[in-house]
């Protein structure tokens, strides 16, 4: 214990007298291990830590899916979810719906987050009330679900933590709701609420409505039975299903249920992402722990007459490892505490960027899991940068290192390691940077699609009736019709208008009969995307009419039924055709009506700038009255003053999400952003600590050779001779590290293909750029210390050797 003590001691003397070293060192691998650590922080949280819903691998999510309309994971409906109280291989099932509710709170109402489940729905997820109970099955039906559960953290801020809280009531959406309990704090499920209440299912959607899909379902499998015997037995319960109600099931359409595993539905559609930045993030690492292994390399050179001395006096080459060693795990441990406050600095701003799946799914930050992270890549990261310097050092060649003009460590073969050590730096920033081009090129390709409407100088706002005094459709169109006209009335507005559902803000789709248009044997009846617009709306948007004429206010529930359809719904169904005149009809057993096609409108992409336009039919709203609209006002209108309009037509109903379109398209394109934006930052890091060692083993190089180039000089060389002979000797390192770099980015494209839109993994412009740029940085790099080699006095450095 005393000589690691003793060891401490002269390991801190000595990075203390070079304090020049000491900084570069740690800083380099501060930089690596904070990245690195914030990374991880967002891998623990997502991919590795429980999210607080007890035995997880006996959780999945029960979803539909119709093979024969290409729709996977999609919802269930009212009777479906019943349904599976025949699956005995369930120990528990649930529904969950999430929205919003009107929180009536005095003499004012605030809009909040709340969740529709079933009585089994918390037993599913383990989650035990700390007050008060749960629901119980009688309360999932109407008539019995005036009772509310409460989050922890809506329990704190509205009642103080009082008990007492346990049977008080809430008015949400003008219905009385009772408190019967209070759920335990970290519980979440699908983003945080206020508020649980019960579905309140009628007797219409538990026996007839088994074609209204919009129920999320999971269930708890019972011990002992595996998902692939589960997915087995749901194939039998799918088909004792469909043979019971025929015709909700045709054969064309494909019906079945589809369990997966219900972490794989929070965690999936990130997983490949969060993996591809991490592993990015430890390359940066290793570039910064190459350069530390360089600065050691240079820094044993200068000390060979040190080590010399101790193995003469008697000292073992282990002594002298250990010794290095515990510099170097002084170094990494400086590095890691520094690091680890940059991530803890640096984590709020990874947040900003991240989407709102990956905030939402989980409470990310620098817990004991991740500092326990940071000391084992500290002990890591001290064995790839110090060991094989120490190694190297060690190697003590007593009569050469005692003399004045040896060399030592400094020698061919420590020239050639620090050369590698720069081709490997030089190859992995050229992978990083190409993964950050291939991306940005993507992103860029991206942008420059067209979504089918001007989101510039247009907002948004939702508008979500509720409560007694909107039960009917007459008056939630009355509200609606209210609502617009308080738009179009404000200074600065110029047109004004609503829809259902944005573009690219979810999807709605329903099946129904076209006029003259046969599917083909085997095919499905059409199933497309269903919204339903008020007058002005195509007009707000931009949206153009190419053809016919859009809504209008006569347009009213009175007026003969009508519909437009947009273009690629005529490329769809009737290529090169006059559509106009044309019906369209839903489900007969919706109670549809045949509707004439009176306009068709230019495509809105739907679903993505990076998915092609779905066919899409209009419905006008006030012949089939929605619950929820989205108005859409363009002009100089400050979002505040749109807002306030908004909300002073019914003061029981807060309109709160008002936002320009700008920041909604902007959010569609967020899970392409966040990795795009942090391997940017990533592979600037790496080629600036790239730059930093090119220019740290060229600039060695340059003073080790100081005496020949001396020689040079004083028998004729020329300037430029010595300038093109330091360059060519960092640009050869360079160019192979190029060449090997280039390889591995070509065989690794496939980690980033399914993040590319418009732009293959081996596209030659990327790689000609990237290549184009690092051999400038280097050429940079290299050329300060070339040019402080060409201005070298031959006399004076003959004098010093």
């Amino acid at each position: 214990m005393e000589t690691i003590f003793r060891d401490l001691r002269f390991a801190v003397r000595g990075l203390l007298r070079t304090p020049g070293f000491t900084a570069a060192a740690a800083l380099a691998l501060a930089l690596g291990i904070g990245a690195t650590t914030a990374i991880f922080s967002v891998v623990h949280a997502v991919l590795l830590r429980s999210l607080g819903w007890g035995e997880e691998t006996r959780l999945v999510a029960l979803t539909t899916e119709f093979a024969g309309l290409g729709i996977v994971h999609g919802t269930l409906s009212v009777p479906e979810l019943y349904d599976l109280r025949e699956a005995d291989f369930l120990e528990s099932f649930g529904g969950y719906n999430p929205g919003t509710a009107a929180l009536q709170t005095g003499d004012r109402a605030e809009r909040v987050r709340i969740a529709q489940v079933t009585s089994g729905f918390l037993q599913v997820l383990g989650a035990h009330p700390v007050y008060g109970r749960t629901f119980a099955p009688e309360e999932d039906l109407k008539g019995n679900d005036g009772v509310a559960l409460i989050s922890a953290a809506a329990f704190r801020t509205r009642f103080g933590g009082d008990p007492g809280a346990v049977g008080r009531s809430v008015t949400l959406d003008g219905h009385a709701y009772r408190i019967v309990g209070v759920l335990p704090a970290g519980f979440s499920y699908g983003g945080p609420h206020d508020f649980f209440i019960p579905f309140g299912f009628s007797q219409e959607q538990l026996l007839q409505q088994r074609g209204a899909h919009w129920i999320e379902a999971i269930g708890k499998l019972r011990s002992g039975v595996s998902v692939d015997d589960a997915r087995r037995r749901l194939v039998t319960l799918s088909t004792r299903i469909r043979e019971a109600h025929p015709d909700n099931y045709n054969t064309e359409k494909g019906w079945n249920l589809a369990l997966e595993l219900l972490r794989e539905r929070f965690v999936g559609p990130s997983r490949q992402a969060i993996l591809v930045l991490f592993g990015a993030v430890l390359l940066v690492l290793l570039i910064a722990c190459g350069n530390v292994a360089n600065l050691l390399l240079a820094r044993s050179a200068a000390r060979e007459k040190e080590f010399a001395v101790r193995a003469a006096m008697g000292a073992a080459r282990s002594r002298i490892i250990r010794q290095l060693l515990t510099e170097g795990l002084l170094l990494a441990a400086l590095g890691a505490v520094s690091g680890v406050l940059l991530a803890a600095w640096g984590l709020d701003a990874l947040l900003a960027v991240a989407p709102r799946q990956i905030r939402e799914l989980a409470q990310i930050r620098v817990d004991r899991p991740v500092l326990g992270f940071s000391a084992g890549l500290t002990v890591a990261t001290t064995l790839v940068f110090a060991l094989v310097p120490a190694l190297r050092a060690s190697r003590v060649e007593l009569a050469s290192s005692l003399k004045d003009g040896g060399h030592g460590t400094s020698g061919l073969p420590a020239g050639r390691l620090r050369r590698a050590l720069i081709v490997a730096q030089v190859a992995v920033c050229l992978f990083l940077l190409a993964g950050a081009g291939l991306m940005l090129r993507s992103f860029s390709r991206l942008l420059d699609v067209s979504p089918g409407f001007e989101a510039e100088g247009a907002i948004s706002a939702e508008l979500t009736p509720a409560g007694p005094a909107y039960d009917d459709d007459a008056a939630r169109m009355r509200y609606f019709d209210r609502t617009l006209r308080a738009a179009a009335s404000l200074p600065g507005v110029q047109q004004a208008g609503a829809i259902d559902v944005l573009p690219m803000q979810g999807n709605y789709g329903l099946s129904y009969f076209i006029e003259g248009y046969e599917p083909r044997a085997g095919e499905p009846q059409p199933s497309d995307q269903i919204r339903r617009a008020m007058p002005g709306y195509f007009a707000a948007m931009k949206q153009r009419v190419v053809d016919g004429r859009e809504f209008t206010a006569g347009d009213d529930a009175n007026a003969p039924a009508i519909a437009l359809v947009n273009e690629a719904w005529v490329r769809r169904y009737f290529p090169g055709k006059d559509v106009l005149g044309r019906r369209i009809r839903l489900d007969s057993r919706r109670g549809g009506e045949w509707r004439t096609i009176v306009g068709v409108v230019s495509d809105a992409r739907e679903r993505g700038l990076d998915r092609p336009a779905p066919p899409v039919y209009y419905f006008a709203a006030a012949q089939m009255p929605p619950e929820q609209m989205m108005l859409v006002a363009r002009g100089r209108v400050a979002l505040p003053s749109l807002r306030e309009a908004l909300s002073r037509i019914d003061p029981s109903q807060p309109v709160d999400k008002v936002t320009a379109l700008t920041d909604l398209l902007a959010s569609s394109l967020a899970p392409r952003r966040f990795p795009l934006q942090l391997l940017a930052v990533f592979a600037a890091l790496a080629l600036v600590l790239s730059a930093v060692g090119i220019y740290g083993v060229t600039a060695y190089s340059v003073a080790q050779r100081t005496r020949e180039i001396g020689v040079r000089m004083a028998i004729g060389a020329s300037a430029a001779t010595v300038l093109r002979m330091v360059l060519g000797g960092a640009l050869q390192t360079v160019a192979l590290g190029l060449c090997i770099g280039t390889a591995a980015a070509l065989a690794g494209g496939r980690l980033i293909a399914s993040q590319l839109y418009g732009v293959s993994a081996r596209d030659p412009l990327t790689y000609v750029a990237i290549a184009a740029l690092l051999g400038v940085v280097a050429l940079a790099a290299s050329g300060i210390p070339a040019l402080r080699a060409t201005r070298i006095d031959p006399m004076a450095a003959l004098r010093t050797e």
